[in-house]
């Protein structure tokens, strides 16, 4: 009786080992056959693979993170939180896996978790460069420029690939900050690392041209910058700008016909073609959107300074019993932007009534 339970079981038992090691090998071809769907941008296939290793291997990571990795890759951001959420549960300190999450959430429109995640995953690994130039875009967007130029400078130590983005970047925040010196100095830098860089060399010919008034030195820089990248519309435009500036108008059509080549927005083009047309006439031509946001941005940048040097001045008189006899110059519409936030709300209900009871009472 023993003996032939034994047996019986013997027999179970047999089938089973048969069969461990059968769906072994099911879960390795599923997982070549996913890696193989991913390779070729086969994403949503690739979501149907790795499920069934999942449904089978609940703890296999690199399945999981796989299937993450496909939703985030086919845009579906929200299952990619929810895979991601499931492969740190399994790995908590794999860096990659906190900066996709991150990612998705960028996606989604969730910047606090994004930033929660990102820098995580460079606690996790200090030398996380993609997560680390993220970051500093996030700190760039949200004009925390020294939070910016800290992760920038931290990328330039690290990593020789990214080192020219992050030197132009550096500059940029730089520049916000109103230090035009000290971002000339990072453009230098990246110049002395690549003189074949045709961002730095495009940015410092917007300096210079625009921050300093040396238009010859800034032509040379925006004709280095477009000879190195002919085909960025952005360097041929500035470029076109500061012919017309120096009134060299056959040089600027040239120029500008260039542009037009890269320039795949219909709209921008007749902009651009109605301007070549009136130079080739000899006639006056109007602001471009580049020349109006460039006055936009002088002009906000005086008023900042206007308004910094009218607080500076009522912070020293602070206290002060000293009479002015002189009315009080008419600030009122240069800080009505200041004080919105501390204004009651209009009472709209009230002032009807106010003018019902006026217009009786005439």
């Amino acid at each position: 009786m023993n003996s032939r339970t034994f047996w019986i079981v013997g027999l179970l038992m047999c089938p089973l080992f048969f069969f461990s090691n059968a769906q072994s090998q099911a879960v390795e071809e599923l997982m070549s056959q996913g890696s193989g769907l991913l390779s070729n941008g086969a994403y949503n296939e690739a979501i149907t693979v790795f499920r069934k290793v999942v449904s089978r291997e609940p703890r296999n990571f690199e399945a999981q993170s796989n299937l993450a990795f496909a939703y985030l890759q086919s845009e579906r951001y929200a299952n990619a939180i929810t895979e991601y959420s499931k492969a740190i549960a399994l790995e908590p300190r794999n860096a990659l896996c906190w900066q996709n999450r991150g990612y998705a959430y960028e996606k989604l429109g969730k910047r606090s978790k994004a930033i929660e995640d990102i820098y995580r995953s460079i606690e996790l690994d200090p030398n996380n460069i993609d997560g680390r130039m993220n970051l500093a875009a996030f700190n760039e967007d949200a004009k925390q420029y020294d939070k910016a130029i800290a992760q920038y400078e931290a990328v330039i130590k690290i990593d020789g690939a990214h080192r020219q983005e992050a030197y132009s970047n550096v500059s940029r925040c730089l520049l916000e900050k109103g230090n035009t010196a000290g971002a000339k100095k990072y453009l230098h830098d990246a110049l002395a690392t690549n003189p074949n860089n045709a961002n730095a060399h495009w940015q410092l010919g917007n300096i210079l041209w625009k921050k300093e008034n040396k238009r010859e030195d800034a032509l040379k820089e925006y004709e280095t910058a477009t000879s190195l990248e002919p085909n960025s519309s952005d360097y041929y435009q500035n470029y076109a700008l500061l012919l017309e500036d120096l009134n060299h108008k056959e040089d600027a059509i040239a120029v500008w016909k260039k542009a037009m080549i890269y320039i795949n927005e219909a709209l921008k083009k007749e902009e651009i073609q109605a301007r070549i047309d009136k130079l080739e006439k000899g006639e006056s031509v109007a602001p471009t959107t580049q020349d109006k946001k460039l006055a936009r941005e002088e002009s906000n940048k005086r008023t900042k300074e206007d308004m910094e040097k009218l607080q500076s001045d009522l912070r020293k008189d602070k206290g002060s019993t000293k009479r002015i006899d002189a009315p009080p110059p008419d600030v009122t519409g240069d800080i009505d932007d200041l004080k919105k936030e501390k204004e009651p709300d209009l009472d709209l209900r009230k002032a009807a009534k106010d003018k019902a009871a006026a217009d009786k009472g005439q």
